[in-house]
């Protein structure tokens, strides 16, 4: 069963991947047969092959100078960890300063990778135009 203290490692290499934009570093995170949701409303990504053309697609030159925090909230009894986390970067091609915030849902298999993750974020500036409702 996941500790705290795996989930925290687990979320440490899971920034530097993204900070550096490794793909390969970010699938090695992953089970072979590990799920990957990104946010609630898309079809979760299923195994290494899959995670590795997400993270290739969503790292050809989207955003640099990145960021990347996070905190272990809790842990459930079945040994899953609630975190959240916090980025900013600089979304490409335009250069325009972004941030993230969100929450993420990690559950780690016995090796310490990840078996199935799930995430939810908000942006600001926010993408859809959710600005002009505030």
């Amino acid at each position: 069963m996941a500790t705290e203290d795996g989930v925290r490692s687990w979320l440490e290499a899971y920034g530097k991947a993204w900070e550096s934009q490794d793909p390969e570093a970010a699938v090695s995170l992953f089970t072979d047969d590990g799920v990957y949701a990104w946010g609630p409303f898309t079809e979760p990504i299923r195994g290494s092959d899959e995670i590795d053309r997400a993270w290739r697609v969503a790292t050809r030159g989207h955003q640099s100078e990145i960021h990347f925090g996070s905190e272990v909230l809790a842990m459930t009894d079945d040994g899953r960890g609630i975190a959240r986390w916090w980025a900013s970067m600089n979304a490409m091609p335009s250069g325009t300063p972004m941030r993230m915030e969100g929450v993420f849902l990690i559950t780690l298999g016995e090796d310490g990778r990840c078996r199935l993750f799930r995430e939810w974020w908000n942006e600001d500036p926010p993408a859809t135009g959710a600005s002009e409702f505030s």
